[in-house]
């Protein structure tokens, strides 16, 4: 080939790499960290597009909508822009900022605070649009960000505690807090009105047990149910139950101790019957998972996993998953099979034998956290071993398996193991993801 042939091809092929940059948004392969560093000296805005393997939307967005010249033009003169897939690389961001719907279009400032929020494909001109919008609103008196740094200085004002709250809600953030301390302050109705009732049906998803939001409800849910109407009044009876399951995942999301330990105090100080049935074991061992407190943990597995084991005979178990597949299947065999299959599966494995895996992994995955012992890892084995009894081909067990092979540095058989563990995971199942991210980490550490 002569020189001036690969010059030529050279041009070209330089030519087309620089048009494909031209073109369409220009994502950086980096960190959050290094976008919102990027970004400060740039002075521009980090824009994040969160989204998952399995949304269809946001595959619409990365093939048609992403690539456009005129979209490219304008995001990547205002914005530094990134993808992070929310069950990967993504997740402690997508926990951090409160996202749970995908596509996401997140926009942050360079301190990492929350500017502009926006969910779901759009068309070229709507998501121009979306662009414009974000830098318009940071000339806006009541944009977000600008609300979050007045929030130190006002937060003992009612007036603006309410354009807060709002405005939290309207992207996507907790308001919790700005909410309890609207409460604390404000003097708009008195706490057994009924506005202060319908304020806290329209706020349920936000309240938390231990703080103004319970003490108030506490003190006035006679009242309430006084002049609630039947509807609301059933939302009432089930409002404790509401505020502990925003207390205990928001605790998760944030990794917050203190958080979860109000959570498991007002938990154990519901009447049984506002109990669910075999919830409380797990909900300690998540507290002490939490708090890294391997000893108290490990007892409450070790005792939990026992007692469990011991209850009922492998061959008791089988012959009772058995009689209730016999009783059940027919009444299931009928339906669709969109609706039917799943639920025969689970009774054709047992219903069981299928909860006691899911307890198996459950416990033990948080065992094999906190520990490192021989001992401890024999004891998993021995859990695993039993499940393994039940259920000789369980994608589950062979995926806590891995793991545990993983930890005793046998990386070969755990690689192996999990990779049998995802090609017989449900396609249906969107914690596959996962799953393939995590083998995909497992092999990247052998190289």
């Amino acid at each position: 080939m002569n020189k001036r042939l690969i010059i030529l091809l050279f041009l070209s092929l330089l030519g087309q790499v620089w048009n494909s940059k031209a073109q369409g948004i220009e994502f950086e392969h980096i960190s959050l960290e290094d976008a919102l560093q990027m970004a400060a000296k740039e002075e521009k805005l980090v824009f994040i597009d969160f989204y998952t393997e399995w949304c269809a939307p946001c595959k619409v967005m990365t093939k048609n909508i992403f690539p456009l010249e005129s979209v490219g033009n304008y995001f990547n003169k205002n914005f530094i822009s990134i993808k992070l897939d929310a069950e990967k690389e993504g997740k402690g961001a997508a926990g951090k900022y409160n996202i749970s719907a995908y596509p996401t279009f997140l926009f942050l400032n360079p301190k990492g605070d929350v500017v502009y929020l926006d969910t779901g494909s759009k068309p070229e001109s709507d998501f121009i649009e979306l662009g414009e919008k974000v830098i318009a609103s940071l000339h806006d008196k009541y944009s977000l960000e600008k609300l979050n740094s007045m929030y130190a200085e006002k937060s003992e004002d009612e007036s603006f505690l309410k354009i807060y709250i709002k405005k939290l809600k309207e992207y996507g953030q907790s308001p919790t807090e700005a909410i309890e301390q609207w409460l604390k302050y404000q003097t708009e109705f008195p706490n057994d009105h009924v506005r202060m009732m319908e304020f806290y049906l329209e706020n349920i998803t936000y309240m938390e047990v231990g703080g103004m939001a319970a003490k108030i409800f506490a003190n006035n849910r006679a009242e309430y149910m006084d002049i609630a109407t039947r509807m609301e009044a059933q939302r009432i009876e089930k409002f404790k139950l509401h505020m502990l399951a925003n207390t205990r995942e928001n605790a998760i999301r944030n990794n917050d101790v203190s958080k979860m330990k109000l959570f498991l105090d007002a938990y154990k100080a519901l009447p049984i019957a506002m109990k669910t049935s075999g919830r409380e074991p797990f909900y300690e061992m998540e507290y002490y998972q939490m708090k890294k407190d391997s000893k108290t943990y490990s007892a409450l597995a070790e005792t939990f996993m026992e007692s469990r084991m011991n209850a009922k005979s492998i061959a008791e178990i089988k012959k009772e998953d058995l009689e209730t597949y016999e009783k059940k299947r027919s009444a299931y065999e009928g339906m669709p099979s969109y609706y039917s299959a799943g639920i025969l599966t689970k009774l054709k494995q047992g219903v069981q034998a299928t909860e006691m895996i899911e307890n198996i992994a459950k416990v033990g995955s948080g065992y094999l956290v906190l520990n490192e012992g021989r001992k401890e890892f024999r004891t998993l084995d021995k859990w695993i071993e039993y499940g393994y009894e039940l259920i000789p081909d369980s994608y589950i067990l062979d995926n806590l398996k891995a793991k545990l092979l993983m930890k005793q540095g046998k990386t070969e058989k755990a690689i192996a193991l999990k990779e049998k563990a995802l090609e017989n995971w449900p396609d249906s199942d969107k914690k596959k993801v996962s799953i393939a991210y995590e083998l995909k980490t497992m092999k990247n550490q052998t190289i």
